[in-house]
């Protein structure tokens, strides 16, 4: 399962990743789990062609429950959403599905590590803005404004910072806080390099703290003047990904109908 430097093989992931989930919900995990809502754990993994690497894995529950299940069909949408984008120009976090020992597992390859150990110079917006800012309170789409003309991010950046923020709204990311999006520090000069995508996720349909799962369509509404351009082609990318979701294998029929209902209403807004 380990080779002798503690690292995975690859191809031994399927027995690995459901031992590390069962760790990890039990408490006894080695090493530190990354912070956020979804359980996850943090491992590195040697390739077939002998490079390692590090990456985070998300999981779902094991328990069989509709909850359980809804998970599931939160991670396949997270890696929709990073094929999209990433096919669509916009660098996004590498992810990878699994299903073993009755879990469904996102891996996703960490951008803020070099190699088996090596790290690359990273911080969130919520660390960046707080220095310098102080408002995190407010729309990536309002921060990408206020890094342009700073300087601390470049045109380009600034502008797909902005359509992160509308294609997150889009598909129902309700959890775009600053501690989701983040820059690179490769240089002590400005500007900053926006680093890839991570957690876009349609978390208006996560599991309530009472088990019900949300079905709400989603409705685009117009954006103001200013924000018209990115939001067109946000609204491309969103109508694309909610139909790719209604054909996608392993979601729930529950989702799929979520998934078809959202890309009506967004082929009516088309």
């Amino acid at each position: 399962m380990l080779d002798n430097t503690g690292v995975i093989v690859e191809q031994e992931r399927i027995t690995a990743y459901p031992t590390r989930a069962t760790a990890t919900m039990a408490g006894s995990a080695p090493g530190s789990s990354a912070a956020g809502e979804q359980p996850k754990f943090t491992a590195r993994v040697r390739k077939a062609d002998g490079t390692a690497g590090c990456v985070i894995v998300k999981f779902n529950g094991v328990g069989g429950r509709p909850e359980d299940q809804r998970w599931s069909d939160l991670l396949i949408a997270e890696h929709m959403a990073n094929t999209m984008l990433s096919k669509a120009g916009i660098p996004c976090a590498t992810t990878e599905l699994l299903q073993a020992g009755g879990r469904c597992f996102l891996e996703s390859s960490r951008f803020d590590r070099v190699g088996s150990g090596g790290r690359r110079g990273f911080v969130s917006l919520e660390a960046f803005d707080s220095a310098f800012f102080g408002k995190v309170g407010v729309s990536w789409d309002e921060a990408a404004v206020r890094y342009q003309r700073s300087d601390w991010l470049s045109d380009a950046d600034a502008e797909r910072l902005s359509l992160l923020w509308w294609f997150g709204t889009l598909i129902g990311n309700t959890d775009m806080h600053y501690g989701n999006a983040g820059l690179y520090l490769d240089s002590t000069t400005r500007p900053l390099v926006l680093a890839p995508t991570y957690d876009m996720v349609p978390m208006l349909y996560r599991p309530d703290m009472e088990g019900h799962l949300p079905e709400t369509p989603i409705v685009p509404s117009l954006p103001p003047p200013e924000s018209r351009s990115n939001w067109t082609r946000a609204v491309g990318l969103a109508r694309e990904y909610w139909l790719q979701l209604s054909r996608t294998e392993g979601l729930s029929e529950p989702f799929r109908r979520i998934a078809r209902k959202n890309t009506d209403n967004f082929a009516m807004r088309g």
